[in-house]
C-alpha cells in the first residue's frame, strides 16, 4: 500500500486522508463503480441521489471537508464501525476481508458475503422471536410496513427487503401477494432461528448442516423404533415404497425430494416437535445449497441400500439398530459430499 501523505504537506489529517483512502478500498472491495456506490449508500428513500459521481471522487482522493459525515452514512448502513476507517489502508483493508469471513488471497471477481445482510436478518428476526416470546406477535400476524420497519431498524428499504428474502426462503416469513408479509403459520418454534440464518449465511454451511443431521437424524431414528404408531410406521414405509419406485426408475430429481420426506416421516415418528423442526429447517437449506452429494450413480445406490437398512431397523423396533444404520448413512453423505466437493460437482 502506499504511504500517505504526510499532515503538514496536505493540510488534512493522518486521519482523514486514512478514511478517504479507506473509502476507495471499501468501494473496491464490493466491486462497486462509484455510481453503483453512491446508488447502495448515498440515496434517499425515493431513490434521489444525495451526492454526485464528483464529490464521491473528490472524498476519495481526500479533498472534501465533510469526509466524516460521508463516513458515518456508509456505517450506518453497512455496519462498520466508523473508526476502523481511521486505521491504515493495510489495516483496514485485513479488516474488511476478516468482517466479511474471506481471505485476502481470494481471487479477485469471487462473490463475498454481505456480512451487512447477515447483521440485518439476525437483528429482525431477535426482533421477532423476542416479540412471540413475550406474546407481542404471534404466527400468522402481519409485519409492520416497509416504512415502519426501514424507521425501527434504522436501515434502508433495499436492506430491509434482501433480508426479508432470506427469512422467506428460511420459511419464517410468508408473502400474501397484494396484502402483506407474514410471520409464518407453520413457524411456531421461533428457538430455531439463530440456526436459520446461521446456517444459511455462515461459512461450510452445507457441512455444518450435515454434521448436525448426524445428531438429529440419529436420535429421531432412534426414538421412532422405539414409540412409532403402526400408522406411522406405515407413513414411512409407504414413502420407502415410493422411493423404491423412483431407485427402479432410475429418477434421481423425484428420489431425492422423497429422501427429504423418508427422513422427516421419521423425525415425526420421533413425536419430538424440536428434532422435527429443526431437520425441516435444515433440508429446506440442503434443497437450495445441494443435493447432497449425490452425482454419481453408484451413489443412489449406495444412499438406498442405506434407507434399506434404516427401514428394517425402524419396522424391527429395533432403536440401537435404526440408530447406527442412521449414523452410518449420514457419515457416508459428508464423505461422498466433500470427496465431491474437491472434484468440482458441489
Amino acid at each position: 500500500m502506499t504511504d500517505m501523505v504526510p499532515e503538514e504537506r496536505t493540510g488534512r489529517s493522518v486521519s482523514d486522508l486514512n478514511k478517504a483512502q479507506n473509502l476507495r478500498i471499501f468501494r473496491n472491495f464490493l466491486h462497486l463503480s462509484q455510481s453503483e456506490f453512491i446508488k447502495k449508500y448515498f440515496t434517499d428513500e425515493n431513490g434521489k441521489r444525495l451526492i454526485s459521481v464528483s464529490k464521491l471522487s473528490m472524498a476519495e482522493n481526500g479533498t472534501v471537508s465533510d469526509i466524516d459525515s460521508l463516513i458515518a452514512r456508509v456505517e450506518s448502513l453497512a455496519f462498520i464501525p466508523r473508526e476502523q476507517f481511521s486505521l491504515s489502508s493495510d489495516k483496514f483493508s485485513k479488516y474488511l476481508f476478516r468482517f466479511s469471513g474471506t481471505s485476502p488471497d481470494q481471487p479477485e471477481g469471487m462473490s463475498r458475503p454481505q456480512s451487512y445482510i447477515e447483521s440485518v436478518v439476525k437483528m429482525i428476526s431477535d426482533y421477532l422471536c423476542n416479540n412471540i416470546m413475550y406474546g407481542k406477535l404471534h404466527p400468522g400476524d402481519k409485519l409492520p410496513t416497509e416504512r415502519e420497519m426501514t424507521k425501527l431498524f434504522h436501515i434502508k428499504r433495499p436492506i430491509l427487503r434482501d433480508a426479508i428474502k432470506v427469512l422467506i426462503v428460511l420459511g419464517l416469513l410468508e408473502v400474501r401477494p397484494g396484502d402483506g408479509t407474514y410471520i409464518a403459520n407453520t413457524c411456531t418454534d421461533f428457538y430455531t432461528i439463530p440456526l436459520s440464518w446461521n446456517l444459511l449465511l455462515g461459512d461450510k454451511a452445507v457441512e455444518d448442516i450435515i454434521r448436525l443431521r448426524f445428531l438429529l437424524d440419529g436420535e429421531a431414528a432412534y426414538m421412532a423404533a422405539k414409540t412409532a404408531s403402526p400408522a406411522e410406521m406405515m407413513e414411512i414405509n409407504n414413502v420407502y415404497m415410493q422411493m423404491q419406485a423412483a431407485f427402479d426408475a432410475m429418477d434421481l430429481k423425484k428420489y431425492l425430494d422423497l429422501d427429504i420426506e423418508f427422513h422427516l416421516a421419521i423425525a415425526k415418528a420421533s413425536k419430538s416437535k424440536v428434532i422435527l423442526n429443526m431437520l425441516i429447517t435444515m433440508h429446506r437449506l440442503m434443497r437450495n445449497s445441494s443435493t447432497g452429494g449425490v452425482v454419481h450413480q453408484n451413489d443412489i445406490f449406495r444412499t438406498h441400500e442405506a434407507h434399506t437398512e434404516i427401514l428394517r431397523a425402524i419396522l424391527g423396533h429395533s432403536p440401537e439398530a435404526a440408530r447406527r444404520a442412521l449414523d452410518a448413512h449420514c457419515q457416508e453423505a459428508l464423505d461422498r459430499f466433500q470427496r465431491n466437493q474437491k472434484a468440482g460437482f458441489c
